[in-house]
């Protein structure tokens, strides 16, 4: 069952987006960028994002029951010579979060990004200390490609940022594996050199834990 979708923004979501844009949080988030903001700085963004060469995407995330506004989904970076984008998220509504809207709303983005604008790589950089969101990404079939070490400065340390990405094949097999199952190795049970239709070829026994099938089967009725 779909409980968000992504929508445009319009002007008239200007004084609750620029409510978030100050968020301690949100600020925390989006570390090195122009944050807190006043409404002439959140005017401008606005006046940028709407039109429509420039080369960022904003959507809303909406609640389908009663269509509340609670965060946004970005591609921004959009090279559609190379055909790849930067993807960002956040739920700005913090009565909203750990509902599992931001995995929906991602799923909607990359959706977006691959079917309708024709993208094969989508990226997305993440803290090293955000391990639900590292996790997130990586059970949507994301990769870690790289570390931008020691990146941002915060509380008297530095933090790196990790690189992830997801091409357009991973993305559609991630989605419409008959089952999407997520099969884990067990690297200590193998057949090695075993003869398969007239060639040798090893073996490993694969797996998938009750949790995985649950969680999984619950995406795939989403889509």
């Amino acid at each position: 069952m779909e409980n968000v979708r992504i929508r445009a923004l319009t002007i008239t979501d200007l004084p609750l987006t620029l409510k978030w844009h100050n968020q301690p949080d949100i600020i925390e988030m989006y570390a090195g960028h122009p944050f807190p903001v006043n409404e002439e700085m959140e005017r401008k963004w606005y006046e940028k994002i709407l039109i429509s060469n420039f080369p960022v995407t904003v959507f809303g995330i909406e609640l389908i029951e009663n269509n509340k506004l609670i965060g946004l989904t970005i591609l921004r970076d959009l090279n559609l010579i190379n055909r790849s984008a930067e993807t960002a998220i956040y739920i700005g509504d913090k009565t909203e979060r750990s509902k599992g809207y931001s995995k929906e709303a991602l799923k909607l983005t990359l959706r977006f990004a691959f079917k309708d604008l024709g993208l094969h790589r989508v990226f997305l950089s993440v803290r090293e200390d955000n391990a639900a969101a590292l996790s997130l990404y990586e059970k949507m079939g994301f990769t870690r490609e790289g570390i931008m070490r020691d990146s941002i400065y915060k509380d008297g340390k530095y933090i790196s940022l990790i690189i992830m990405s997801i091409l357009e094949e991973e993305f559609y097999g991630w989605l419409w594996n008959p089952y999407n199952i997520r099969y884990r190795k067990m690297e200590s049970i193998s057949f090695r050199d075993s003869y398969v239709n007239g060639e040798f070829k090893n073996l490993f026994i694969l797996s998938v834990l009750k949790e995985d099938f649950e969680e999984i089967l619950k995406d795939y009725e989403f889509w």
